[in-house]
């Protein structure tokens, strides 16, 4: 079985309620704050940082790491 790559956006988000940092991933934008619950239709989050990143699957062991 072969190995796999697949480039992922990932983005560094901060949270403007509590200014904690979080991550989304290829615009599956999150609708809550993962620490502080807040709801993103009321307040804002701030994308920091976006940058693509290059992910390897190995299909024998599972491993996924960061090409």
């Amino acid at each position: 079985m072969k190995n796999s790559t697949t480039a992922v956006e990932v983005c560094t988000v901060q949270c403007s309620v509590c200014e904690n940092k979080f991550y989304e991933f290829d615009d599956n934008d999150l609708t809550k704050c993962p620490h502080c619950n807040a709801d993103f239709i009321e307040v804002e989050a701030n994308v920091i940082k976006t940058e693509q990143m290059l992910i390897g699957i190995d299909y024998a062991t599972g491993e996924i790491r960061r090409q």
